[in-house]
């Protein structure tokens, strides 16, 4: 045992913890209680604990890898359906949410789509992304492919 005024060295407390949890160990996150004994040759004992206490800080990750230009067949816009994946390395896939919201009504022009997800311990991640909504007439659309298929119909 060290006598008063001694300290333990960073190698005795490896030869007090070592069997119980060695250097690079992994902890769930929370508070683990790391208890460590020696004896010595002489028969003197030491105990100690102390705690580990490993928190979530990071935050999910949001992707969008889809189209960001949509058609529609209104001059005044229609609705626009896209997908945001929400990953966390402790809670894996999360629900995401938009504003606006996926399905929503865009009018023709570019608009800004915020979303964000929290995860379990309160860690916020969010993507932003534009959508350039297009107004294509169908039906002319419709009579020009009739016409490069049919040329000689009219």
């Amino acid at each position: 045992m060290k006598s008063r005024g001694e300290f333990f060295t960073q190698s005795d407390i490896r030869n007090l913890c070592g069997l119980f949890f060695l250097s690079g160990s992994r902890f769930t996150i929370g508070v683990t209680v790391v208890e460590c004994s020696s004896t010595d040759s002489r028969g003197n004992a030491v105990t100690g604990s102390f705690n580990v206490t490993v928190r979530d800080v990071s935050a999910p990750l949001l992707t969008y890898d889809g189209p960001s230009e949509f058609e529609v067949g209104s001059p005044s816009g229609g609705p626009v359906e896209y997908s945001v994946v929400a990953i966390d390395d402790v809670d894996g896939e999360i629900t995401a949410t938009c504003e606006p919201a996926n399905g929503s009504a865009f009018s023709v022009g570019t608009h800004t789509v915020t979303c964000s997800a929290t995860d379990a311990f309160g860690n916020v991640g969010s993507v932003e992304f534009d959508i350039v909504v297009r107004y294509v007439d169908l039906v002319a659309a419709a009579e020009g492919a009739i016409d490069d298929h049919f040329p000689d119909i009219w």
